[in-house]
């Protein structure tokens, strides 16, 4: 997975590109021109310009979704938590545009999602508010870059959004304002994490295990998958201290 924000990035690949990453050791995979995918990688940090502020990192991206057609339809944050007073009132505004209407935002009349009072709100959403907001990023702390990564990877409202390690360097505050942000999303996340608190709080049953080259569904609670985990590591262990101990 790819931790860039450059919006560019998540732009729709050309053929011959979608037909060879499309390619599996089983089935395919079609992606719809359309879609929005953004993904959010543990290094997605790097991509920012730390001489910027996080009001500036967002108006840039903003402006780059522009340029693709990406209108700003709507007030308020896009993907974050808890929405504050400068994020508009739309609850609809979390929820990603339907594959079906592709130009969305862009043939309506203009919403202030990209104006300043509306940038700011989305990164308000991420608590990433007040003086923060204009404040060089390289005097923010390591949780405060990453909220200002996940805002700038939320911007575009993507349709499916895919997460890898999130919440590495993320402190507890930022951990639950993740979390928070998670469940009110209304698209499509593909979580991949190591941190438990994270997966039980956002999907505590709606797991999938990856083992032996497979993914498949674990029916059953992170609680019950970690005790599965735990009978199988101890049975192995047993199993190896017992054919050591044979020939008495």
């Amino acid at each position: 997975m790819s931790g860039r924000l450059d919006p560019e990035a998540d732009a729709a690949p050309s053929s011959a590109a979608a037909k060879k990453a499309s390619r599996g050791d089983g089935g395919r995979v079609e992606r719809s021109s359309a879609a929005r995918v953004t993904t959010f990688a543990q290094h997605a940090v790097d991509g920012l310009d730390v001489a910027s502020t996080p009001l500036g990192a967002l108006r840039k991206v903003a402006e780059a979704l522009k340029a693709r057609g990406i209108g700003g339809g709507g007030g308020g944050g896009g993907g974050g938590g808890k929405n504050n007073s400068d994020s508009g009132n739309d609850r609809d505004s979390n929820k990603p545009q339907a594959s079906s209407s592709s130009k969305d935002a862009s043939t309506a009349a203009p919403a202030d999602r990209f104006s300043d009072q509306g940038l700011r709100g989305h990164l308000g959403s991420f608590s990433i508010s007040g003086p923060l907001a204009t404040q060089r990023i390289y005097t923010l702390s390591g949780g405060q870059k990453v909220r200002v990564a996940l805002a700038a990877a939320t911007l575009a409202r993507p349709h499916l959004l895919l997460l890898d390690e999130p919440s590495n360097f993320l402190d507890m505050a930022s951990v639950d304002a993740l979390i928070s942000g998670l469940r009110g999303y209304e698209g499509a996340v593909v979580l991949i994490s190591h941190d438990a608190y994270l997966l039980q709080a956002v999907a505590p049953d709606a797991l999938w295990v990856v083992e032996r080259g497979r993914v498949e569904r674990y029916r059953g609670s992170f609680a019950e998958y970690r005790s599965a985990l735990r009978a199988a590591a101890s049975a192995e262990k047993a199993r190896k201290g017992g054919g050591g101990g044979g020939g008495k």
